[in-house]
């Protein structure tokens, strides 16, 4: 999968000037699946929240039930930061030193989509559901509670730790839990691990 920015010209919903002035949001294709060719949703940003748009069947499935009790968590990637800590970690590791298990095993080097989706779906052990490599939900409060928690946690891995500040956080959290607004998002800062590294903030 090879990182890539385009531009998205839809608006963001509540816009009274939509038609006039397009919601123009750099996206990434970090919101593709773990294939690379189908995406989950598109955003924009309105009033500090991320509004997402052109959900796909799994993803619109599930937010069904999005709310207080059932919160989702979503991940907004910093593409030029996920870029260049894989080149820390590739350089740092050697090729052929293996990954540790939560990067599945294998042999290094690595790639940034590979790095995301293995953060997502390492997350998603202590969450309700995964979608692509950026949303964690369904979710119980107890669930979305330990996803973050686990946030913190992976900022104290062995090889994370490593990352100089410059490459941080690798992400920002956001929640979805309102229910009459099941596809905005609000900012949910995770707190950085004491002498670790702040990978989603």
């Amino acid at each position: 999968l090879v990182l890539r920015e385009r531009t998205m010209l839809s608006c963001c919903r509540g816009d009274e000037d939509s038609e006039r002035r397009p919601c123009l949001r750099k996206l990434s294709d970090v919101v593709y699946d773990a294939e690379g060719n189908s995406a989950d949703f598109e955003f924009c940003e309105s009033g500090g929240k991320v509004v997402l748009k052109r959900l796909s069947k799994s993803a619109s499935d599930a937010l069904k039930g999005v709310g207080d009790d059932d919160p989702a968590v979503l991940l907004m990637w910093d593409v030029a930061n996920v870029n260049d800590a894989v080149a820390n970690l590739n350089a740092a590791a050697g090729a052929g030193a293996l990954t540790p298990a939560w990067l599945g095993g294998g042999p290094f080097p690595i790639t940034a989509a590979h790095l995301m989706q293995s953060i997502v779906n390492h997350l998603g052990t202590v969450g309700g559901g995964v979608v692509g490599n950026a949303l964690l939900a369904p979710n119980t409060l107890d669930q979305a509670f330990n996803v973050r928690e686990e946030c913190v946690i992976l900022g104290l891995d062995h090889l994370l730790v490593t990352l100089p500040a410059a490459v941080l956080p690798l992400a920002r959290a956001y929640t979805l839990a309102d229910r009459k607004a099941q596809t905005t998002a609000s900012p949910c800062p995770v707190r950085a691990p004491p002498g670790g590294a702040h990978v989603i903030a």
